[in-house]
């Protein structure tokens, strides 16, 4: 996926669809805010907007986790590699994602593991 510095979609890949639900033709020409959750949107204009202005990510180069909406209303976690891409003139024009990897499947695990651990008969010791 790619925005640019008004945070408006000009390219979606293939895949995201799967992730999000939305296709390549819902998304192009949208802000991006729409698959932020509504009460993560203040803390992502400002990071975005310090991103833009610095030339720097937070975590640059790293892998983020981050949670986006889905079409149908529900969250989505994922991983995802945020890339800054500069002009010629050195400013960030364009903002690209890489998704790594989405769905809540470790933290579903853990949680089955807690319950089976909460719900299991004390031993005397």
């Amino acid at each position: 996926m790619r925005v640019d510095r008004a945070g408006v979609f000009h390219a979606w890949g293939a895949g995201l669809e799967e992730v999000f639900g939305y296709t390549e033709a819902e998304v192009l020409g949208r802000n991006l805010e729409f698959l932020i959750p509504p009460r993560l949107r203040p803390l992502h204009r400002r990071g975005f907007g310090k991103a833009l202005a610095t030339g720097r990510l937070r975590h640059q180069g790293k892998v983020v986790r981050a949670v986006g909406v889905h079409k149908g209303g529900h969250l989505v976690p994922f991983r995802a590699v945020d890339i800054l891409e500069f002009g010629e003139d050195g400013t960030v024009e364009t903002v690209a994602a890489v998704i790594m990897d989405h769905g809540w499947g470790s933290m579903v695990q853990r949680v089955a593991f807690d319950e089976r651990r909460i719900d299991a008969p004390a031993t005397a010791g």
